[in-house]
């Protein structure tokens, strides 16, 4: 009995927290609050991830935009929604993930002029952070009821 215990107690300081954060990160839900804080960042505030404005637009785009009926007040990179609906969550590594989207468009890389465009505020990371704790709560029950109660869950 004690020696079970002893097993546990060790699996327990085993836990690879790494993995959890990437479980969590593949959630559907996460993944989408994350491309929709990005989203929002550029079209409601005009910023890039570090919170630098992503500019004007000219009197010639203005004219064009208010055409469109399109947002004018800032730069939104947001114009036939290509890129706004190219956007997903790719794993960087094994404990990191990233934006990614198609930022070629045919007269120009948007990444050239906006570099920082992808990726999230410290503000919209905060934003994030009741969703991201649900989630990671659940998925850290399932590998201490996997240690406690012997499912064969992944850890």
């Amino acid at each position: 009995m004690l020696q079970a215990l002893q097993n546990k107690f060790n699996r327990m300081q085993n836990i690879d927290i790494d993995a959890i954060f990437m479980r969590v990160m593949a959630y559907p839900e996460m993944k989408e609050a994350m491309i929709a804080a990005n989203q929002a960042q550029m079209y409601d505030l005009g910023v890039d991830s570090k919170g630098a404005s992503l500019g004007e637009y000219t009197p010639f785009t203005i004219m064009m935009k208010q055409v469109k009926e399109q947002r004018f007040d800032h730069i939104t990179l947001l114009d036939s929604g290509d890129f706004y609906n190219s956007m997903e969550i790719a794993e960087k590594d094994t404990k990191s993930v990233v934006i990614t989207a198609d930022m070629q468009k045919a007269d120009q890389n948007l990444e050239d002029r906006w570099p920082d465009a992808l990726g999230l505020t410290q503000e919209s990371i905060n934003n994030l952070r009741p969703l991201f704790q649900s989630l990671f709560m659940i998925e850290f029950r399932k590998v201490i009821n996997n240690i406690l109660y012997g499912s064969n869950q992944a850890a």
